[in-house]
């Protein structure tokens, strides 16, 4: 009866260690990096109201009361962000969260540059009515300020990439880092002899970027990948070639090829 009764206590003694130590250091994490998350937060958030009201200004300006020269802005801010990357300004490709991730994972401080180039371009692409999404430039802003503040006030390298607000591998669950643990299962196909009008009905059906080519008699047999950017560039080299001015669908394409 005393061992059982020693043995309740010490594990009620490890449970309560363990407790102690885990406790210790969420705390030491929290005191760390709560202010820091704090003054981030407010940062972005202020950045990022601004550039609401501005897209929404100029969108009040533009959409809502359309002139001749309104058509003219979307070939000018073409150009202007063409003139951005031209200079080698890659915070504005897409979203900008390669940019922030190949930082990240090269250990380099993000340019402060950054935030007035997304804040910029985002603003006029957005402002216009292109198509586009306010996430991506929120993330990049943010992370890019949370690099230039972290290098500011003397951060470790280790802790301003800490500080970057994407961190692609922890986002991952520990039980899901395998690519067998995620994959898609249930995989779409076309096969080879298909034609291209079929094969870009599933991609729009199915909603997805891509598909792998497999044999009919072994969809084992993986013969290649087709995706959007293949018909869209076989659809245009056929419009070249043909040089017609009126709108062809894929099936017409297909009956001229």
């Amino acid at each position: 009866m005393n061992e059982k009764e020693d043995a309740k206590q010490d594990a009620s003694l490890t449970f309560k260690r363990k407790f102690g130590v885990q406790v210790q250091k969420y705390w030491k994490y929290t005191r760390k990096w709560f202010p820091f998350a704090i003054f981030i937060g407010a940062i972005s958030g202020v950045i990022m109201s601004l550039f609401t009201s501005l897209v929404f200004i100029v969108q009040r300006l533009i959409i809502d009361s359309p002139t001749a020269l309104t058509y003219l802005l979307y070939p000018v801010v073409g150009g202007i962000t063409s003139l951005f990357m031209f200079f080698g300004f890659k915070e504005v490709y897409g979203a900008g969260l390669s940019h922030v991730l190949a930082h990240k994972n090269t250990t380099t401080p993000l340019r402060p540059r950054g935030i007035l180039t997304k804040f910029f371009t985002s603003l006029i692409t957005l402002g216009i009515g292109a198509p586009g999404g306010r996430e991506g430039p929120a993330v990049t802003i943010g992370s890019t300020a949370s690099s230039v503040i972290g290098n500011k006030i003397g951060m470790t390298q280790e802790d301003e990439m800490h500080a970057i607000t994407i961190d692609f591998q922890s986002g991952f669950a520990k039980d899901k880092e395998l690519v067998e643990d995620v994959m898609t299962k249930n995989v779409i196909t076309a096969y080879p002899d298909e034609t291209l009008s079929t094969a870009f009905d599933k991609l729009t059906k199915f909603r997805i970027e891509s598909m792998p080519v497999v044999e009919r008699e072994n969809n084992k047999v993986i013969l290649g990948i087709i995706s959007f950017r293949d018909i869209e560039n076989r659809y245009e080299t056929a419009l070249t070639k043909l040089q017609s001015r009126r709108k062809l669908t894929i099936e017409e394409i297909e009956d001229d090829i």
